[in-house]
């Protein structure tokens, strides 16, 4: 009776309570929201009450300009002395502060609602990584990990506690864009309406984090150059009008302010002079801590009453043009300045090596991750990874690195880091690739009943053990020749799971009751639920969790033990002639060595014999 070693019964333990966790998608998103919630719930209370005044507004930007708001209605005033309109910070996050302080007054109540607000807006970021990571392509299983480890970890420190919940929403706002623009890529079911609101979508968020631009342009430069649609660019226009009705009333605000056009916020200047000038520090809290170097109207008085004379949008563009002419003047400075920068934002704060070294292997990890998704991804697929990644961080290559700014990608750092260690994850538990295909006899029957294939198939059949997890056959010494037969299959497996036909997303519609199919090749296939063996009388909500096998060629839903192999499925929703007209043509393409032997023998006879007519 050979027994499984402690290191595998935890990894089946672990495996068995993610697995139930993600079989319900409202359950799995009330658990990880609650978890993270209770933590930095329990943190805010530790934290307001060792402060005697925690409640007030602070020093910074967002809080001037949200008690600006509600003294004198005006989004102004975010620097040391009043100086007037301003169009530094985001609208939203001032806004928000603006009415919680506007209903409950300068109070503690205000001071505990902004830290809930926060609190809420980071647990739901975490709790819906699960859907992120299905609805991407990387398991809900990834999103479930993902999730607990962000809820679990707060790594943006209490900036997730005591009221800078912009992040987070940043954060959902780029993961929603995501999902959005890959859903409009697969489906192919695009209109001027539906475009239109997707771009009023971007616009609102570029109201949150205007980054976010270069990471829509990206995908709008991937959508007309990959769609074959002769309407891609009357459709791609349409986004942009979206966007532009959505940003129309605050690039308003901001003329009638400043009497010229300025994109959502007009700091970039003061930020380019702050991250390069003699003495600067790619980390910015290094170059605010050195002396002289900390020329922020919101730190320095002299800049202030700049600020104040000049008029901000003035005071930007001398800022940018002095930032610029230091970047002419020093480009080995700057080169060197920007090599750092790049550093910081992929693997944080050096001066903080403990912090430094956690988020460096969330993104090594996250790196590995890639390298082995992107083969297996079509091109959308791979697109809605990429894109975000090289394009949201352009602009934070250039300012100096404050831990808030790569924020909004960190959950897409950490769905991947969680991608890569369930694969590992995986590897030790007989190097099987997620999500594992469980068969039981019924179901290997309806898959049997299903595709027509034979009836023997202990080999999916799964061995006989106790509830302890220990097998009743003896242990069989892996020879050789067995080495060398598993990596012939596991060669042959691989190479299935690169071709075309090969099933790499599914998932359930309910409002066309149909199981919507992409495969590898980019191509998709809508599959009435009524077709499907075993589905009848389910709950739509029971159909959401589907799995792909490995080889891309069967689908399980394991909540309700049952499997079924798609090419029967193709064949029992469009008839057998169509399918076998199409097997029959791929058959006839197919080249081997016998069937050239045979061309040949036949050559050497004269070809074919005519066949004879008779009367």
């Amino acid at each position: 009776m050979g027994a499984t070693s402690p290191e595998r019964r935890t990894s089946h333990a672990m495996l068995a309570a993610v697995s139930r966790m993600c079989r319900s998608p409202a359950g799995t998103f009330a658990l990880i929201f609650l978890l993270a919630f209770v933590i930095r719930a329990a943190l805010l209370v530790s934290w307001a009450d060792s402060r005697r005044h925690f409640y007030r507004l602070g020093s910074g930007i967002e809080d001037r300009v949200a008690l600006s708001l509600v003294q004198t209605g005006r989004f102004a005033d975010p620097y040391l002395i009043p100086s007037g309109p301003t169009a530094h910070p985001p609208p939203l996050w001032p806004g928000v502060l603006a009415l919680i302080y506007y209903v409950f007054g300068m109070t503690p109540t205000a001071g505990y609602v902004r830290g809930l607000v926060a609190v809420g807006s980071y647990s739901t970021l975490f709790a819906m990584l699960p859907w992120f990571g299905r609805r991407l392509g990387l398991g809900t299983r990834s999103g479930v990990l993902a999730g607990v480890a962000g809820a679990l970890i707060p790594r943006q420190g209490m900036d997730e506690i005591i009221g800078w919940g912009v992040t987070a929403h940043a954060a959902m706002a780029l993961g929603l864009l995501t999902v959005a623009f890959l859903h409009r890529w697969t489906k192919g079911r695009r209109s001027a309406g539906g475009s239109l609101l997707l771009g009023m979508g971007c616009g609102a968020a570029f109201h949150v984090s205007p980054p976010l631009l270069l990471v829509v342009l990206g995908n709008l430069i991937f959508e007309v150059w990959w769609t074959r649609d002769r309407r891609r660019w009357y459709l791609a226009t349409w986004v942009v009008v979206g966007a532009i009705v959505a940003c129309a009333p605050w690039t308003w605000r901001n003329y009638a302010a400043f009497h010229e056009f300025l994109f959502i916020r007009g700091n970039l200047g003061l930020e380019l002079r702050i991250a390069n000038q003699p003495g600067a520090d790619a980390d910015g809290d290094v170059t605010f801590a050195r002396k002289g170097t900390a020329r922020h109207p919101s730190e320095n008085l002299e800049e202030a009453r700049l600020v104040r004379d000049l008029g901000e949008a003035e005071y930007m563009r001398r800022a940018r043009n002095e930032a610029v002419g230091w970047m002419r003047a020093h480009p080995a400075e700057f080169l060197r300045l920007t090599l750092m920068r790049v550093v910081h934002f992929w693997c944080g704060p050096l001066r903080l090596p403990w912090l430094a070294a956690l988020i460096t292997t969330v993104t090594v990890l996250a790196f590995l991750s890639l390298r082995r998704l992107l083969p297996a991804l079509p091109a959308p697929g791979r697109a809605a990874l990429l894109i975000p990644l090289a394009t949201f961080p352009l602009v934070y290559y250039f300012v100096s690195y404050l831990p808030h700014y790569p924020a909004p990608l960190a959950w897409l750092l950490l769905l991947l880091a969680a991608h890569e260690v369930q694969s590992w994850i995986f590897r030790g538990n007989g190097d099987r690739i997620w999500p594992p295909i469980t068969r039981s006899r019924s179901s290997a029957r309806s898959q049997t009943a299903t595709s027509g294939a034979p009836k023997d198939s202990s080999h999916n059949t799964p061995s006989s053990s106790d509830r302890k997890g220990r097998s009743s056959m003896p242990a069989a010494e892996v020879t050789a020749k067995d080495r060398e037969r598993f990596d012939r299959a596991r060669a042959r497996g691989e190479a299935r799971a690169q071709d075309p036909s090969a099933i790499v997303e599914a998932r359930y519609d309910a409002a066309r009751d149909a199981i919507d199919l992409g495969f590898r090749s980019g191509g998709v296939m809508t599959i009435p639920r009524q077709v499907v063996p075993g589905l009848d009388g389910v709950p739509p909500s029971a159909l959401e969790t589907i799995s792909i096998s490995p080889a891309g060629d069967a689908l399980s839903w394991p909540s309700l033990d049952v499997d079924v192999y798609v090419p029967g499925l193709v064949e029992r929703a469009f008839g057998t002639r169509l399918f076998a007209r199409a097997t029959g043509q791929r058959g006839g393409l197919r080249r081997s060595k016998a069937k050239a032997a045979a061309a040949r023998a036949n050559g050497a006879k004269g070809w074919r014999p005519r066949k004879r007519v008779t009367a």
